[in-house]
């Protein structure tokens, strides 16, 4: 039986090799855990680089509403 459990075990929908001890889901995927590894490492590499990307953003855009002056144009000084 072991032969036709190797033959017949599910293929990781990453690398292609057969699955036969343990099985891992990422986004409803069969992974062999090496596999899942990677997409967890690469998830997460995606998701601090978005998270910084959005407070350089929000720093950017509050300097930006800083330099503003309500009520007045610094062109025309007092």
């Amino acid at each position: 039986m072991a032969f036709w459990s190797k033959w017949f075990a599910p293929a990781c929908a990453e690398c292609g090799e057969k699955m036969l001890d343990e099985k891992k889901v990422f986004d409803d995927r069969e992974v062999c855990p090496p596999c899942h590894a990677k997409l967890v490492q690469a998830q997460a590499e995606k998701e601090a680089e978005l998270e910084a990307r959005r407070i350089a953003e929000e720093e950017a855009r509050k300097r930006f509403e800083d330099k503003k002056a309500f009520g007045g144009d610094d062109r025309y000084g007092e």
